[in-house]
């Protein structure tokens, strides 16, 4: 479904939208979120249409270092299907993501934990689709009761304490924005500084993110959750 102008689906967007005009649109969004006093933590879009294709994902990639903004990208054989490595560029970039990506649709307390039983070390984030039981969420999407099942599961009670439990902690964007910044920070002071050995960008990162301050940011994405096994320390895919 689409508003009038508007792509209708990726492949609409892939095959008509004017890579310049895309920049500028982007760029507005940010600004514009800005302005109205939000304070970005993280940039993704829609369906993940900016990450199949490298004229889109370039766009993308370059408003994240613009910006000092992670980006939210898929892992496992994601990069094999869109052809391009788009995590490994990410990374040159200095532009962090979470270690691991998994999509949570139907039969969600199943899923979750497996998703949980399975947790890798480093960062993952769990992308649910959350939704209330209405009418209208019913007539957009043929599997709307999945979206009502992850908001059963995510506003169960009991589901800190199961996270708990499996030693996991709990931290949003926000963290992983600040933990770049930091790293971009700190390679720029190490690369003016004669002598210097300059580490990636990653194991900056990975390194802040393992520090207390970073850890227990409370702020989360309504519909996901970024988990960290506490057991093992943090580390790049």
């Amino acid at each position: 479904m689409a508003t009038a102008g508007s792509p209708a689906h990726p492949e609409d967007l892939w095959d008509h939208a004017d890579i310049d005009e895309v920049r500028r649109e982007c760029r507005a969004q940010v600004e514009r979120a800005v302005s109205w006093g939000v304070e970005p933590t993280h940039l993704t879009t829609h369906l993940l249409a900016m990450q199949q294709r490298p004229e889109f994902f370039d766009v993308l990639l370059d408003i994240a270092v613009e910006t000092g903004l992670p980006v939210r990208l898929e892992s496992g054989d994601a990069e094999t299907a869109a052809g391009f490595p788009f995590r490994r560029l990410a990374t040159e970039e200095g532009v962090s993501m979470p270690d691991h990506f998994r999509l949570v649709r139907g039969g969600t307390r199943t899923h979750l934990e497996a998703v949980l039983a399975d947790l890798a070390p480093g960062v993952t984030e769990v992308a649910f689709a959350p939704a209330l039981a209405a009418e209208e969420i019913r007539a957009i999407d043929p599997a709307a009761a999945g979206r009502f099942d992850d908001l059963a599961v995510l506003t169960d009670r009991e589901l800190h304490a199961r996270l708990e439990g499996l030693g996991v902690t709990l931290i949003g964007y926000r963290a992983l924005r600040d933990a770049q910044r930091a790293a971009a920070l700190s390679q720029s002071s190490a690369a003016s500084a004669p002598n210097t050995a300059a580490r990636t960008s990653r194991r900056s990162i990975s390194q802040a993110l393992w520090s207390p301050s970073t850890l227990n940011d409370p702020s989360m994405n309504a519909a996901s959750a970024v988990v960290v096994p506490s057991s093992t320390p943090v580390k790049a895919s």
